[in-house]
């Protein structure tokens, strides 16, 4: 039966805020567009590690357009709390502008066999991430990417190679443009909304019917029809932020660290896996934990400070990242597939150590002593009293 999409146009407008559960909003920005290349005119969308695996002609959208170069424009939301004050910024759609014209009707883009008289009223046809990234890229280049050398590392290497903090920013979610041979605008890549899912992408017409675009929807944002987006208010809120907030659960992370090592500092070539990073009193801990995140937690009462956002697929909970001050100066999160997954970006710098201090900021040092790079924090407001590790 024919799919109904959401209102786009209203849920995407530059400026909108839209209201969410406990006083939080989510204020929508549109990026500026970098180009891409299209020279086939043959359309994939996908998570962008898969480049160069499968068939292509079965990966592209049935419809095709005039092969040419167009901009990949993104769709960002701020997430503002009751406060007024910035808690994150998320992917909310990738587009594909074909024709810089407004958009009459929305259709669900299609591959070769599917078809939208099969699916049920809650069902989409979709493409699965499971590294929180897409892309576009045409079906030729497609092909070209799987035989460059080491094209998925360089992806990861672009997109989590940036600095990060544990609160995104815009910056953090610029799109970023690789190339592939001769062609500087092969394929343009973007994180994904929340993370990990199944993201449908549609197709919008001109009153002529002529495409004007194709857009991936993140589902970060729900229209007012209630065609469900974000999720339920309790899915909202654990996404938006979900710290180990009590002092039982706390304890009870204490309690699944008894045996591992409890370290003061790393120094250049150390790895930590599955033990922690003490602060001088004890009153912050980083924890690089089994299911991939490395975390910052206060004592006091558990709350998470800081965190690198780094979870691993369901299959590899238990094996751990690892979490390493390199040689070069990089602090480096690996995935347990040698995959790099997060870093400082202070390669080339003179880092001598990484220490956690009694601010709860993870910090560089230098060999003068001097600060290189330091985490942000979630609460950065001074705490009532002082925490300790019971």
């Amino acid at each position: 039966m024919p799919v109904l999409a959401p209102d786009f146009v209203h849920l995407f407008a530059p400026g909108t805020s839209h209201p969410c559960p406990d006083g939080v909003g989510l204020l929508v920005r549109v990026l500026p567009g970098v180009p891409l290349s299209l020279p086939s005119g043959r359309v994939i969308a996908m998570e962008p590690l898969g480049c160069g695996v499968g068939d292509p002609a079965e990966m592209a959208f049935t419809q095709q357009v005039r092969p040419g170069t167009y901009p990949v424009v993104l769709v960002t939301v701020d997430v503002i709390g009751p406060d007024g004050g910035h808690r994150d910024t998320r992917v909310a759609a990738a587009q594909l502008e074909i024709r810089n014209e407004p958009v009459a009707t929305w259709e669900l883009a299609l591959r070769p066999g599917e078809d939208t008289e099969e699916l049920d009223d809650d069902e989409l046809f979709g493409y699965p991430v499971d590294g929180g990234t897409g892309c576009f890229v045409d079906a030729q280049t497609f092909q070209a990417a799987g035989e460059k050398e080491d094209f998925a590392g360089q992806v990861a290497e672009s997109l989590w190679g940036r600095p990060q903090t544990p609160v995104a920013s815009v910056r953090e979610c610029a799109p970023i443009t690789m190339s592939v041979g001769d062609d500087e605008h092969a394929v343009v890549v973007f994180s994904t909304g929340w993370g990990d899912g199944d993201y449908p992408t549609w197709i919008g017409r001109t009153a002529d019917g002529d495409v004007a675009c194709f857009l991936t929807d993140f589902q970060v944002l729900a229209d007012e029809d209630g065609r469900e987006a974000a999720g339920n208010a309790e899915d909202l809120r654990n996404r938006i932020q979900a710290p180990l907030d009590t002092v039982a659960q706390y304890r009870a992370l204490k309690r699944r660290l008894e045996g591992m090592p409890i370290l003061t500092e790393l120094l250049p070539g150390d790895t930590l896996r599955l033990g922690s990073l003490s602060s001088r009193s004890g009153t912050f801990l980083l924890v690089n934990q089994d299911d991939g995140d490395v975390v910052i937690y206060r004592a006091q009462d558990g709350a998470t400070v800081w965190r690198t956002r780094t979870l691993l697929e369901d299959e590899l909970i238990g094996l751990a990242n690892r979490l390493v001050l390199q040689d070069s100066g990089n602090l480096v999160v690996f995935a347990p597939t040698g995959v790099q997954v997060w870093n400082s970006g202070t390669r080339g710098r003179d880092v001598q150590r990484a220490v956690l201090g009694d601010d709860g900021r993870l910090v560089l040092v230098d060999a003068d002593g001097g600060e290189v790079w330091s985490s942000e924090l979630l609460y950065p407001q001074p705490m009532s009293s002082a925490g300790h590790l019971e």
